[in-house]
């Protein structure tokens, strides 16, 4: 998904969005990702971007792209997310979202409801969100199939989603681009060496091989663990071994990110995080500058 647009500050529409409404846009684009069951750390990071854009002492919507991702937990995506936003540029992400994501799908994600109770709570109490579900939960014995175990099931499911989607996400740090390129580094000469355990990755892998090498380090504080993408898109672009994915854990934070191989630019041929180009630029210039130019 390509949201990415060079554009400069929009200081013509600032006055419409304030920086609570651009915290709900991207809390809202994280709810209909968990219900559309996406993956927990996209969520994560657009319930934090959602977290910080709220509370910047700053007026987002004056800032350009460069000032945009100054701000914590806000990458170029969600950059991009934001500009498209503030511009009015239609099929957004939220729209698109919404295309592909029932109301009940929301319902689906309190522990016991599935498709069938869920439209039964939508037909009984005329709500389809959770929000509104809250403010009917004194009713949801009256629904059909809901006895007073599954009701409580029910009530403490919905206050743990509400908890953690009204709690302000702290943006995670993430480990510097110079310990991922160095995980990578050693990485890919571990498996030149052929000496990492193999695992069978259950996606891509109709034959159920151990084929895909999995490195696990420790570096600096941060749990590593590095592999292969076997992700569609990397078969379909036979990038299956050149994109590492690297995972990477501290205390309660959890983050990643994809190395790759540059093919353009003056990075050609260099080893870049995907996402953080420009502090993967400096990473190597400064690797570049010797000790007599330093001087």
């Amino acid at each position: 998904m390509t949201l990415l647009m060079e554009q400069t500050s929009l200081p013509f529409v600032a006055d419409r969005f304030d920086n609570a409404s651009l915290g709900a846009h991207l809390g809202a684009i994280a709810d209909a990702l968990e219900a559309a069951r996406e993956n927990v750390h996209r969520v994560r990071a657009f319930r934090a971007a959602a977290s910080s854009v709220a509370t910047s002492p700053r007026t987002v919507a004056k800032l350009d792209r460069r000032e945009l991702e100054e701000i914590p937990g806000v990458g170029p995506r969600i950059a991009g997310v934001i500009l498209d936003h503030i511009a009015g540029r239609s099929h957004g992400m939220l729209d698109r979202l919404h295309r592909h994501v029932r109301p009940l799908d929301h319902l689906t994600l309190l522990d016991g409801v599935g498709e069938t109770l869920a439209e039964r709570i939508r037909q009984t109490l005329g709500v389809e969100t959770l929000e509104a579900l809250e403010g009917e939960i004194d009713q949801i014995e009256k629904v059909e199939g809901v006895g007073r175990a599954t009701a409580e099931r029910i009530r403490e499911s919905l206050d743990a989603q509400l908890t953690r989607r009204r709690q302000p996400v702290r943006a995670h740090r993430r480990p510097p681009v110079r310990l991922l390129i160095e995980v990578d580094a050693h990485y890919r000469r571990a498996v030149a060496e052929d000496s990492l355990p193999t695992i069978a990755p259950r996606r891509n892998n109709p034959g159920g091989e151990r084929w895909l090498p999995i490195l696990r380090t420790e570096l600096e504080g941060w749990s590593f663990r590095a592999m292969f993408s076997n992700t569609d898109l990397a078969h379909d672009l036979e990038k299956t071994d050149d994109w590492v994915v690297v995972f990477a854990e501290r205390a309660d934070e959890e983050t990643q990110a994809t190395v790759v191989t540059e093919t353009r630019g003056r990075l050609s041929g260099q080893r870049v995080v995907r996402g953080h180009e420009g502090e993967s630029r400096r990473y190597h210039l400064d690797r570049a500058v010797t000790p007599a130019h330093a001087a």
